[in-house]
């Protein structure tokens, strides 16, 4: 994970581009499908601590898709004994969340605006682009004081390998203000 980060593109005539970062953390995915799995869960993130994880990735694809979720993923948050970064990964990005980006947004918005804001959230690239969805998350980060706004993770997950656009998607990618990290 790229934390606070500016990617710094240059290019000569051959078009070649690079870029450079300036900090590594390591981070332990724990994905809590139910919320009768948050404290084995946060007992698995203690582990990850005790590791040696910098951060835990709370993966709630398919819990975010139950009625009760919302309870859950602010224990999650509250718990945690590591900086968070939440997750919603949809199935088309090799996630098991099946529910649309505006749903998606929601569940993120809710837990950004909540006593206990994840230190990172992740939004998938494709749920950016849908506007209403994209409205709902950076609505959801205006809202939240400065000093405990969640930094934005802006990712995307080809699942059938390299996408041909890599560079255009990473620079659309970095356009968003509020990415921090792409």
């Amino acid at each position: 994970v790229w934390d606070r980060c500016h990617v710094q593109y240059s290019g000569d005539d051959s078009g070649t581009r690079g870029y450079a970062a300036c900090m590594t953390l390591v981070a332990c995915s724990v994905t809590v499908d139910r919320p009768d799995l948050v404290s084995p869960a946060i007992e698995r993130a203690m582990q990850a601590k005790a590791d040696g994880a910098d951060l835990v990735e709370w993966r709630v694809d398919l819990l975010a898709m139950l009625p009760d979720a919302a309870g859950a993923i602010a224990r999650l948050l509250r718990d945690s004994p590591l900086p968070t970064i939440l997750t919603v990964r949809s199935e088309a990005e090799g996630g098991a969340f099946d529910g649309s980006p505006i749903e998606a947004a929601r569940v993120l918005a809710e837990a950004i605006a909540g006593a206990t804001p994840p230190r990172f959230v992740d939004v998938e690239a494709s749920l950016l682009r849908d506007r209403r969805a994209s409205d709902v998350v950076h609505a959801a980060l205006a809202g939240v004081e400065e000093s405990r706004r969640p930094s934005l993770v802006t990712s995307l997950h080809d699942v059938g390998g390299r996408p041909t656009a890599l560079w255009t998607e990473l620079e659309r990618m970095w356009s968003d203000p509020a990415c921090h990290v792409a």
